[in-house]
């Protein structure tokens, strides 16, 4: 991972950006994270992860791209604590990122 002037490319390729997890949290909207169930939540510099569903083997990760969009992952932790992606999604606005995550979460989980 480099970081240059607030970018940070990670060793993925995707580049992002220094983000305030609680601008993002209120971005998403309260009754949002209620309904997901969010909890443990995480500020990543570059955006949140938080906990979904029993146990703590579902994740959600939002993260802030350079172009002012983000991207939402929904992502298992399986037994031999590989991570299994089950949802990707970028370039959402800030204003999509609560449907996206309940739709997302309707596609993964139900």
């Amino acid at each position: 991972m480099t970081s240059t002037q607030g970018t940070i490319i990670h060793t993925d390729g995707i580049a992002t950006r220094d983000a305030d997890a609680r601008t993002i949290l209120r971005q998403i909207g309260n009754m949002t994270l209620l309904s997901l169930g969010a909890r443990e939540i995480m500020d990543l510099g570059c955006g949140v992860r938080f906990n979904v569903g029993r146990g703590k083997s579902r994740k959600v990760i939002v993260k802030l791209a350079v172009n002012d969009t983000y991207s939402v992952e929904f992502v298992r932790i399986k037994r031999d604590f590989t991570a299994v992606s089950e949802f990707f999604a970028e370039n959402i606005y800030c204003d999509q990122l609560a449907e996206v995550l309940l739709t997302a979460a309707g596609e993964v989980y139900g």
